[in-house]
């Protein structure tokens, strides 16, 4: 219950439409990343597991994560409701595609997902890939995940209804409301 604060939201939240195509497209790749390090035998605790983490405890995990991030948020939004602002520092893979921590916090705090806004900092297009590792490749810059016809009522009421879309008829889950672009890390040439 510290975590994850209403059970019903958090259930419904992973039972859309636009949730799936996000796991199918942000944490499946992540978890065959994952594989692929070598690194699904260890929890973020530091726990060694006999064998690797199967993707159903790896997504759970996850969620849990962005639940317990994006309710810390709302309780401090909760407390500080006149002028205070919340910044929250992430990893990408838990604000992309309005999924993760924002849409979270705005279920939580029942408001709008337009109140809860992720801001992406120096995206690459590997960022927005589904295959992380393959870089080899060339990967497109993906900056929306269409995850329902536009006529598909269900499919759309339900997005918004779990804070995953801000307009009722949106069909598509942007990357993130703002991306920061900047020459960070790039060293000046003399």
């Amino acid at each position: 219950r510290k975590y994850v604060g209403d059970d019903r939201a958090f259930a419904s939240f992973a039972a859309t439409p636009a949730f799936r195509e996000y796991v199918r497209y942000v944490i499946e790749p992540a978890y065959a990343a994952h594989r692929e390090l070598g690194i699904l035998r260890t929890t973020i605790t530091g726990k060694t597991l006999d064998e690797a983490m199967p993707l159903k405890h790896f997504l759970g995990g996850r969620m849990l994560w962005d639940a317990a991030m994006a309710n810390a948020a709302a309780t401090w939004c909760a407390k500080h409701p006149r002028g205070g602002q919340f910044l929250g520092l992430v990893g990408a893979d838990h604000v992309k595609f309005g999924c993760g921590v924002p849409a979270r916090c705005a279920q939580a705090l029942g408001v709008p997902l337009a109140d809860s806004l992720a801001v992406l900092l120096n995206p690459s297009r590997f960022d927005t890939a589904s295959q992380i590792l393959n870089q080899d490749q060339a990967q497109p810059f993906v900056l929306q995940l269409r995850f329902a016809a536009d006529d598909d009522r269900p499919a759309l009421d339900a997005a918004f209804q779990a804070r995953q879309t801000a307009q009722p008829n949106q069909s598509v889950l942007p990357l993130a409301d703002y991306l920061w672009l900047g020459d960070a890390g790039v060293a000046p040439t003399a």
